[in-house]
């Protein structure tokens, strides 16, 4: 009998220091915790910085734009430690206009830094599953689509010598102008061009990608 006992100890014991040190916060792994440090592992710029950039700094930052431009790889990498900064600058926060990116996207750029800059990562679903599902559309510029969208339904009325201001016959008019311009061909009680219906949703879109 004494023997059984003796055999169950030894089975029980390990379990039982097991239980012990997952029962205590200090020892156990925090799942959060790691979720969260895996979120930041994984960043690239094709899983995260490049759809980043592209809804909150390129549509000024690009060739035609302010710069440095930040429209490809190349040049995202280059000036790496300039779009850490600035979205660090409390003084001037970039977007301009808007306040400064959350804790988590700058914790995400600076990983990307630390990482070396990849540009792809052996496996970013995760980085996916937490960033928001956006449908941007391909990289929009003045020349090759604004200007003529402009001329054929704006610069008719919106030119120097035409009856509506502002005038948007140039691309600094434009670039200027350019929340005037998404704010009225969203406007459902005075829609933009006159007299006709607003835009379908993906020329709205095209228009805030630029």
């Amino acid at each position: 009998m004494h023997l059984l006992w003796l055999k169950a100890l030894v089975v029980i014991a390990p379990l039982y220091a097991v239980a012990c040190q997952t029962s205590d916060g200090k020892k156990a792994a925090n799942p959060e915790t790691q979720r969260n440090t895996s979120s930041t592992a994984k960043v690239s710029y094709d899983g995260f910085v490049k759809g980043w950039l592209s809804r909150e700094c390129t549509s000024c930052h690009s060739a035609e734009g302010e710069s440095p431009d930040l429209s490809t790889y190349a040049l995202a990498k280059e000036h790496a430690s300039k779009i850490l900064a600035s979205i660090q600058d409390k003084d001037n926060p970039m977007p301009k206009g808007g306040p400064l990116p959350s804790k988590n996207i700058v914790d995400k750029i600076k990983a990307w830094i630390k990482a070396g800059k990849p540009k792809s990562a052996s496996d970013d679903s995760e980085e996916r599953e937490n960033e928001p599902q956006v449908s941007m559309p391909e990289t929009v510029t003045y020349a090759g689509w604004m200007q003529a969208w402009l001329d054929d339904q704006c610069t008719s009325c919106h030119r120097p010598s035409g009856s509506a201001s502002p005038d948007l016959s140039t691309y600094d008019q434009a670039r200027r102008n350019i929340d005037a311009i998404i704010a009225s061909i969203q406007n459902e009680q005075n829609p933009m061009p006159k007299g006709g219906q607003l835009p379908p949703d993906s020329t709205v879109a095209k228009v805030k990608a630029w």
